[in-house]
């Protein structure tokens, strides 16, 4: 059975979350389940980039008081050589509970969820302080380490500004950062994005405004 699809026409390639009911134990384990990802090439080329594989009964039956696990797996989004995905009571989440992760179009894992405190950490010791100060907001672009985040400071009189930042790992791996925006009036990322080889961040400041910055400016192929 296919569970869930994406399609992502600009990389050409197609996923797929199939289950496959592949054996049966009617007194001890019960059904015996593989769930995986496919990638789907647009010249036809198929292969599986990742597999999970658990028992699960219907009822607890009376030699075990354990059902199994019944992982369902999510397509989040399509990212560059990979797909985002959110995986319940899959491997490496606690029972029942979730766990998001990046699957490479090799095969390769990787977590999504830790760079957005990373960019938080990093924005948060370099921002100016004017004594009121506040990291209102990081929006990571998942599977990319580049997250756009608002710090907004004041000095709880008369001054005070919102700034956005690009938080980035750079070509070796280091966490860096840039100052994209500094306002007097309160600002809100619309959405961080990349496009045609820049990273694009479109804010409410100032009625609107769009900025455009190449990933060869952070240190990073287009």
């Amino acid at each position: 059975m296919v569970s869930a699809r994406r399609v992502d026409e600009t990389q050409g390639v197609g996923l797929l979350v199939l289950v496959e009911h592949i054996d049966w134990d009617g007194g001890w384990c019960g059904g015996q389940f593989r769930y995986s990802i496919w990638v789907v090439r647009s010249e036809g080329e198929m292969h599986r980039i990742y597999s999970d594989h658990a028992y699960h009964r219907p009822e607890i039956c009376g030699r075990s008081t354990f059902e199994g696990r019944n992982p369902r797996l999510e397509l989040i989004e399509v990212v560059r050589g990979g797909v985002v995905v959110r995986g319940t009571g899959c491997n490496g989440a606690a029972f029942g509970g979730e766990k998001k992760f990046i699957v490479g179009f090799d095969g390769g894992l990787r977590d999504c969820d830790s760079f957005a405190d990373q960019a938080r950490h990093h924005i948060a010791r370099i921002a100016p302080k004017l004594g009121y100060d506040h990291l209102s907001a990081v929006i990571e672009i998942p599977g990319e380490d580049i997250a756009a985040a608002i710090f907004s400071s004041e000095n709880g009189r008369d001054f005070g500004h919102d700034t956005i930042y690009l938080a980035f790992r750079d070509g070796t791996g280091e966490m860096q950062s840039r100052t994209v925006l500094r306002t007097s009036t309160y600002a809100v990322i619309q959405h961080v994005k990349i496009l045609d080889g820049c990273v694009a961040v479109a804010v409410s400041a100032g009625g609107g405004r769009r900025f455009v910055v190449p990933l060869s400016e952070l240190g990073r192929g287009a």
